[in-house]
């Protein structure tokens, strides 16, 4: 089955066509740019707007780069790919390019916008631990080996400027319930 076309925007690049759209995130007040590839192997999705020091781009699809399909979303770090709020084809095209060229430095990131090994691997072991460190960690809790991307990386989220911490993109906890659960 195909990618849904009707009132989307449509881009071929090297003889593959894209659908892409932009739809306001169903959890959050978020704009979500979203870039479909017919087959539906490629599916990426960008949040616009989002601050400098914590933008990634979410793949939702099993190709990506030259990274292996894994079947669960992953974040990675990335460029700026709108004006002011605004996505053009062009900016979407970058977007497109930048995913699909092996040359392209990749920067995993967990939920909390910190950088974790690529393909979620322990360096030194191997170990899967995706999922499996706390935002504070430098270390695996499995095997203990330091991992060198988190090494210096404060201990605790980014406030949201109202004196709660930033969670997420879309969500504040206030600091009091951040310090009961995991201080």
């Amino acid at each position: 089955m195909g990618v849904l076309t009707k009132r989307r925007n449509k881009l071929s690049i090297e003889e593959r066509s894209y659908v892409w759209y932009v739809k306001e995130d169903d959890d959050s007040d978020a704009c979500i740019l979203h870039v479909i590839s017919d087959d539906k192997r490629f599916n990426v999705q960008y949040a616009l707007r989002q601050p400098d020091d914590r933008r990634f781009i979410t793949v939702v699809g099993t190709e990506f780069n030259a990274i292996p399909a894994s079947g669960v979303w992953r974040r990675f770090r990335c460029p700026k790919w709108e004006n002011d709020g605004n996505i053009t084809p062009g900016g979407v095209r970058a977007l497109i390019d930048w995913s699909t060229n092996a040359e392209t430095r990749l920067i995993e990131l967990d939920n909390w916008g910190n950088p974790i090994p690529l393909r979620g691997r322990c360096e030194s072991c191997g170990r899967d631990i995706r999922g499996m460190l706390g935002f504070h960690a430098t270390a695996s809790c499995y095997c203990d080996h330091e991992i060198a991307e988190r090494v210096g990386l404060p201990c605790r989220p980014p406030e949201d400027g109202m004196g709660r911490l930033q969670m997420d993109n879309q969500t504040a906890v206030d600091r009091s319930d951040w310090s009961l659960q995991h201080d």
